[in-house]
């Protein structure tokens, strides 16, 4: 909205203090010396990288943790594909597993139930047992 003023004229709403600030852009810096006094970055390439920069962080996390996600996936599924259900959590740490990093968890009395994608198994401080397909298919 559009404020009159006494040469009848037209000026923009922004307070004083936003129309004596020069603005400079938040990632290369420079002022800026057209446009709206409170916008923050000086052009479209600018806006893209600050916001870029921005979240690169929080995807490495997400692929960090998505790594590990998968990594426990392989190792669940080579005992299963050879048959193995019952195996001590110290021989899957020796081969990268993380305890820590699973999809879902119901923790009960004496073992977490975790599950891995579709693979569910029963988790103690010393064992990983009970290792299964779960089937998600309905029949």
């Amino acid at each position: 909205m559009k404020t009159k003023t006494a040469n009848k004229g037209y000026e923009l709403p922004y307070p004083e203090e936003f129309r004596l600030h020069k603005p400079f852009c938040l990632e290369c810096g420079k002022e800026m010396v057209y446009g709206r006094p409170d916008r923050k970055f000086c052009c479209p390439s600018c806006k893209n990288r600050y916001h870029n920069r921005s979240e690169s962080a929080s995807k490495r996390i997400k692929l960090r943790v998505q790594h590990i996600l998968e990594k426990n996936y392989r190792i669940l599924l080579t005992f299963l594909e050879s048959g193995i259900r019952d195996v001590p959590l110290s021989s899957l740490t020796v081969m990268g597993f993380n305890p820590l990093y699973f999809t879902s968890s119901v923790k009960q009395k004496k073992c977490s139930i975790c599950m891995c994608f579709d693979i569910i198994y029963h988790l103690t401080a010393r064992n990983v047992y009970n290792m299964e397909f779960v089937n998600t298919l309905p029949k």
